[in-house]
């Protein structure tokens, strides 16, 4: 079964009125903001997340092993 993609995600949230931002929320249940973050930003939040993802795997060896 083929997913389907709003046709509005084609353009950045931002140019979107917020009656279809709603309209694409409501159908596909997320935004796309290309561009919300610029490089310096987004190497932060990935550094983040990782650390995160490497915090939250260790927990789960660790309750595996109890």
């Amino acid at each position: 079964m083929a997913t389907q993609v709003s046709p509005v995600h084609n353009r950045p949230a931002h140019v979107l009125t917020p009656a279809e931002q709603r309209a694409a929320y409501d159908q596909d249940g997320y935004l796309v903001f290309r561009e919300l973050l610029d490089a310096t930003e987004l190497a932060g939040v990935r550094q983040r997340f990782l650390h995160f993802a490497v915090k939250m795997r260790r927990a789960a060896v660790r309750r595996r092993n109890a």
